[in-house]
């Protein structure tokens, strides 16, 4: 009687998605801490004693020469809002978390551009959901990081006596700094994934633009980007919906509105999610 073959079932979506965090923070995990520390040092080093690192500073006859640092209270009074070591530190810890997360999505698909990536038609869930399950990875570690970077700076201001400001702050302002860098995070992975030369086409995007705008305002004709700028800049625009909130808060402006700011981010995540799934599903000539 002969032994009956079984067919292998394929592994579960949440084995593959395991998988895929295991991979990313797996690789090269060194440069990664690296980053990580360098955020944390500075991010206590501003709350606790409001010092920031990279400025160069060459006081007068009456002041020290400083290089390297200087501290939030020598321009502070000249910004027209109150600003300690407790706010400057968030406000880094929201700045960090906009740049991780334009960069996260490199780290994610490290040494994987899509010329590199023929290996996933071979395995045994489609393709395009197993690139999408790697995206989804990166956005599920991505507001990890960000909470790091909010304890620490609020934990070292709390222990150091400066949050002065932060029962003023509404929930939107702690709310915007974890669901900006998702639309940042989703927005960038799509050139990562579809692309062979994501940086070229980032970087690229942006240089024209910006020679564009200098082309423009030196004709006379800047008004021609009304349009643009409005989708930028505007109500519901990208920047406008990122950084609203946290911009209105940490300036003393007020509440920023909940219901414009809900609407614009869903939109907005909405259009980057869809714009990853479409390069996901596009197959790579030389795969």
């Amino acid at each position: 009687m002969s032994a009956e073959r079984t067919t292998p079932h394929p592994p579960t979506l949440a084995a593959v998605a395991r998988a895929q965090t295991r991979l990313i923070l797996g690789r090269k995990p060194r440069r990664m801490m690296i980053a990580l520390g360098i955020v944390v040092a500075q991010l206590v080093a501003a709350a606790a004693g409001g010092v920031l690192f990279g400025v160069s500073i060459s006081g007068g006859q009456d002041q020290p020469t400083r290089v390297l640092w200087t501290k939030v209270s020598d321009f502070a009074d000249d910004l027209g809002f109150a600003l300690d070591e407790g706010a400057a530190a968030v406000a880094i810890a929201g700045f960090a978390a906009f740049l991780w997360a334009f960069f996260w999505p490199f780290r994610v698909w490290r040494g994987e551009p899509p010329q590199k990536r023929g290996y996933h038609w071979a395995m045994p869930i489609e393709r395009r959901l197993h690139d999408l399950l790697r995206v989804a990875a990166g956005l599920a570690l991505l507001p990890v990081i960000v909470a790091i970077f909010a304890v620490v700076a609020v934990a070292t201001a709390a222990m150091s006596g400066h949050t002065a400001v932060f029962p003023s702050w509404g929930g939107l302002f702690w709310l915007d700094l974890f669901a900006a860098p998702l639309v940042i995070y989703l927005l960038v992975s799509i050139p990562v994934v579809g692309s062979r030369h994501p940086v070229a086409w980032l970087w690229g995007t942006v240089g024209v633009c910006a020679a564009l705008v200098s082309l423009l305002q030196a004709v006379g004709l800047i008004g021609l980007l009304a349009p643009v700028a409005h989708l930028f800049l505007g109500r519901f625009g990208l920047f406008t919906t990122l950084g609203g909130p946290i911009v209105s808060e940490i300036a003393g402006r007020g509440s920023y509105p909940v219901g414009p700011w809900s609407l614009a981010w869903l939109c907005w995540l909405a259009f980057a999610a869809a714009g990853v799934w479409l390069a996901a599903s596009r197959r790579h000539r030389s795969i």
